[in-house]
């Protein structure tokens, strides 16, 4: 009993002298590639764009001033193009995954570029391979 005791009180005593543990740092980010910082770029883009409106929207008192601020939201026009840009760089990486995706999903398009795009570039499980799938 005295010696788990003596034990107990050395552990404690020389405990907080003890090297912390360093836990390793995680692994530093590599630089976006360029095409990874233009998606960024249009999506910051388009969030500004939609938090201006919004708030616009939200100030307005008559129905004159809020169609004014829903007209200064984000427009498929203004953003198509750099989408078209990105996808024709290289549609079949990761970037071009998201940028579809913002493209369907963020800007609601029905461009038929970019509905080509996901119909060439996307992996589906009948297109290799055995599946599941009927």
């Amino acid at each position: 009993m005295r010696l788990r005791l003596a034990a107990l009180v050395a552990v404690l005593t020389v405990a907080p002298f003890a090297p912390a543990q360093n836990p390793k740092a995680p692994p530093a980010k590599a630089a976006p590639s360029p095409r990874q910082a233009a998606l960024d770029e249009m999506i910051q883009d388009f969030v500004k764009a939609r938090r201006e409106a919004s708030n616009a929207i939200r100030a307005a008192k008559t129905d004159q001033e809020r169609t004014a601020a829903e007209a200064k939201g984000p427009k498929e026009a203004d953003f198509l193009p750099r989408v078209h840009k990105l996808i024709a760089e290289n549609g079949t990486d990761d970037v071009a995954a998201e940028v579809l995706a913002f493209a369907v999903f963020g800007l609601d398009t029905k461009d038929e570029k970019v509905f080509a795009a996901l119909g060439q570039n996307v992996k589906t499980p009948r297109s290799g391979g055995s599946s599941r799938w009927p």
